[in-house]
């Protein structure tokens, strides 16, 4: 699929845009039937059959080698229910890499200092991220990233720390010393390009939860050199379950250095703190009224034209969007920060970030976000999301909507 973008909200500028993706009908297949060691080459009625099998009957995680990254552009509040759904992630000890903001205005790569003993690791980066000045001071700081075009390291900033619940997770040991733990399924940056922990090392958990490396792979990791270098997997061993975390990225690169190694994050989004321009809302037209029961819910039944004047209050929001609009530009005029000044703009205020989830996880979102008491606005992101995968990975979703 070379171009796939779908409008959400009938205004030109609400979309789902298909970027990239990993994986065919037959990678589901092939991933149920390695446990007897066989592989197929092509789809036949037989493996259709398997997949609706495996779908109707829950084996979800034969999902969980496809992957897919879209391009959102939704209003900010849009986008906030979407973060809350979580993909990979990192166990709570990792240490997330931060650039001195002196040191770097100087052009110098200079780790920063941590705040308490034992680095910034990512549970106390979540832990201080809901307090309002911890978020206020992490997002203030400089986390290290790796330029996938310049093909050298930079910085970002944190757009939100996420909690993703308890998981399995691995110790990898590379060559270099370098260790972290994961989920089988976060991405690392790999002399290959980009993998999951399990596809890149052929990760073998036949033998009772011991974990057994089937395929060589190098890991870009954080050293000397500003582009980096690649250091061998020598270890992996399954630790247990633990609790999980993963970072949300500002900015066009799609990762962050964690315990030194390059890391996939789930999302990355446009950053208010580096960039004024294209700035635009959304709009509605029409207003719903509010579900009696359901406090968080809205009904189908729009507000009546004849009791209200919509079009006037059309126009008031409207006239609120260029107001805050002017007073931010205002604030910059006369010397605010990008940062600060952005405070004064709505949460109708459109977005643009990447996300990137498995079939598996994306699914979960599906079913939630489509349910009838989810907000309209989501519901339509969701529905892009299905129309997209349904043409990159049409058996599995037919099979998917058969048995939901």
């Amino acid at each position: 699929m070379k171009s796939r973008k779908i409008e959400l909200y009938d205004d030109s500028i609400g979309t789902v845009e298909y970027v990239s993706h990993m994986g065919t009908d037959l990678t589901v297949v092939n991933a149920a039937r390695v446990s007897f060691g066989k592989q197929k080459n092509e789809l036949d009625s037989k493996d259709k059959k398997l997949i609706n099998y495996l779908i109707k009957h829950k084996h979800s995680s034969t999902l969980e080698h496809n992957v897919v990254t879209f391009r959102f552009t939704v209003p900010l509040y849009v986008r906030s229910q979407h973060h809350r759904h979580r993909t990979w992630c990192l166990s709570g000890a990792t240490e997330v890499t931060f650039n001195r903001p002196d040191r770097w205005k100087k052009g110098q790569h200079c780790k920063q200092s941590p705040w308490e003993k034992g680095g910034f690791t990512i549970a106390e980066l979540y832990r201080k991220w809901n307090t309002k000045a911890g978020k206020k001071r992490i997002k203030n700081q400089l986390v290290r990233i790796y330029d996938e075009k310049e093909k050298k390291f930079s910085v970002s900033s944190i757009c939100n720390v996420m909690y993703s619940g308890k998981k399995d997770v691995f110790k990898v040991t590379l060559e270099n010393g370098k260790e972290i733990k994961s989920s089988k399924d976060h991405l690392f940056l790999t002399s290959e390009g980009w993998q999951t922990l399990e596809k890149a090392i052929s990760l073998d958990m036949s033998k009772s939860k011991k974990a057994t490396i089937s395929k060589d792979s190098f890991f870009l990791t954080n050293g000397t050199p500003l582009a980096g270098t690649y250091s061998k997997v020598a270890k992996v061993e399954y630790v247990g379950e633990e609790d999980t975390f993963d970072l949300s990225i500002s900015g066009d690169n799609h990762n962050f250095v964690a315990n030194g190694i390059v890391v996939h994050n789930s999302y990355n989004e446009v950053s208010r703190r580096y960039t004024e321009e294209n700035i635009q809302f959304y709009e509605p037209k029409m207003f719903r009224t509010q579900h009696k029961s359901n406090r968080q819910a809205s009904n189908e039944e729009l507000i009546n034209p004849k009791v209200w004047a919509l079009t006037r209050v059309s126009e008031a929001v409207v006239l609120h969007h260029r107001d805050s609009l002017n007073l931010y530009r205002e604030l910059m005029e006369k010397g605010v920060c990008r940062e600060q000044a952005r405070g004064v703009l709505p949460q109708n205020m459109y977005t643009q970030y990447y996300g990137t989830c498995n079939l598996n996880n994306l699914m979960k979102f599906i079913d939630l976000r489509t349910h009838e008491g989810a907000q309209w606005e989501i519901v339509k992101v969701a529905e892009a999301c299905l129309e997209i995968v349904g043409e990159l990975w049409p058996v599995t979703v037919e099979a998917y909507a058969n048995n939901r």
